[in-house]
């Protein structure tokens, strides 16, 4: 089991805050601040809960270290992604985006983790953000900006800001 830090421990207290009020949350906390430690804890309690977790992906790297972060919260998971069977059984998944895209029916998650979320905004992501409206969604980014300039209000309601 992983003892969050102080400011990480503050950092989930600030976003269930603003969940009670915005479906669509994003937090920013700066590279090498233990952003997949604190949605690995979160998804630990909310699968605990009976709650189905997506954690959305989009590099080979973040998939297996968030495969193997999980595993430290001893949150039981399947992973969707090219290459490995699928378990939809678990109520966590850990999934790359082009995979996941073209499973959409295969499981229906109550809250969507995206890490590297200003990645959101673009085509596949907002598919799959789109399937789910009843989903809260969940981003984590340290770059809450995009070079190309699209806003990440399309599709977040609110910013939580780490230290």
């Amino acid at each position: 089991m992983i003892d969050l830090r102080l400011y990480q421990n503050k950092g989930v207290t600030n976003i269930r805050t603003a969940m009670y009020s915005n479906r669509r949350v994003l937090y920013v906390l700066p590279t090498g601040g233990g952003k997949t430690i604190m949605f690995c804890y979160i998804a630990q309690q909310a699968t605990e809960k009976g709650k189905k977790v997506l954690i959305l992906v989009h590099r080979d790297k973040l998939f297996k270290q968030t495969s193997e972060s999980l595993g430290k919260f001893g949150v039981r998971h399947g992973l969707i992604g090219s290459g490995y069977a699928p378990s939809y059984a678990h109520n966590c998944q850990v999934a790359k985006i082009g995979t996941v895209v073209n499973r959409l029916d295969k499981f229906i998650p109550d809250l969507i983790i995206v890490d590297e979320c200003h990645h959101a905004t673009a085509g596949q992501y907002r598919k799959i953000i789109d399937a789910y409206p009843n989903a809260f969604v969940l981003g984590f980014t340290a770059t809450p900006c995009r070079t190309d300039g699209t806003g990440l209000g399309e599709v977040f309601d609110i910013m939580v800001e780490g230290p």
